[in-house]
């Protein structure tokens, strides 16, 4: 299962009464991100592997390990074991075979010395009778320090005074509480009950905002 909420990217104050604020300042960064792609296909199956390099860091130490990092975590991703998604397995026989794997990565935000990139693995699987089809996506998200090489965490996003969890736990809870414009059902549906944001949650960075990512990691 997978759930994304928008939220305002927000300039947190320790005055818990202010409201979230959008950054002032957007400035991309100077880099010239290049995409690769591997074809890793065998005789029984289509096996697809994409890579970024970014280039334009003053310290090429620091952009050397980022583009290091951005190559293992997708040919990380490409093995990895199936997510823990609920039912999934009822929905995926033991005799189904692997037809497609991909990995794709791309960026979600380039700007204010951070690189947010999106990583997408789709698998098809067809079923022992040769007709139906499943499709598997799994979603995991980076955001990396252009000055240090450093993942982040959403801790560093904020002012080290700042409430940030409460602010995100309320912006979450409304999102997912509200309901569609054309009916009651709510926008999303959880599988367990919302327990509130951590700084281990998965989230990209946009210029729109952070997008959160509600899966089997962070249910």
């Amino acid at each position: 299962l997978l759930l994304i909420t928008l939220l305002p990217l927000s300039s947190c104050s320790s005055q818990k009464s202010l409201p979230p604020l959008q950054p002032q300042w957007l400035v991309a960064n100077d880099l010239t991100i290049t995409e690769h792609t591997q074809d890793l296909s065998s005789k029984q199956t289509t096996v697809t592997l994409q890579t970024l390099t970014i280039d334009g860091l003053r310290d090429r130490k620091v952009e050397r390990s980022i583009n290091d990092l951005l190559k293992r975590e997708a040919e990380a991703l490409l093995t990895a074991p199936l997510p823990a998604y609920h039912g999934l397995h009822q929905q995926l026989p033991p005799d189904a075979k692997l037809k497609e794997r991909s990995v794709s990565i791309r960026v979600t935000g380039d700007f204010n010395h951070l690189l947010s990139v999106s990583l997408q693995r789709k698998q098809t699987y067809r079923m022992a009778n040769g007709q139906n089809h499943l499709l598997c996506i799994d979603i995991r998200p980076l955001t990396v320090d252009l000055h240090t090489g450093r993942v982040m965490t959403l801790a560093d996003l904020f002012p080290a005074d700042s409430d940030y969890q409460t602010l995100l736990n309320q912006l979450t809870q409304q999102a997912i509480t509200s309901s569609r414009s054309y009916d009651d059902i709510p926008s999303y549906q959880l599988i367990a009950p919302f327990t509130g944001v951590t700084e281990n949650w998965h989230f990209n960075v946009t210029p729109y905002g952070l997008c959160f990512y509600l899966d089997e990691q962070t249910p």
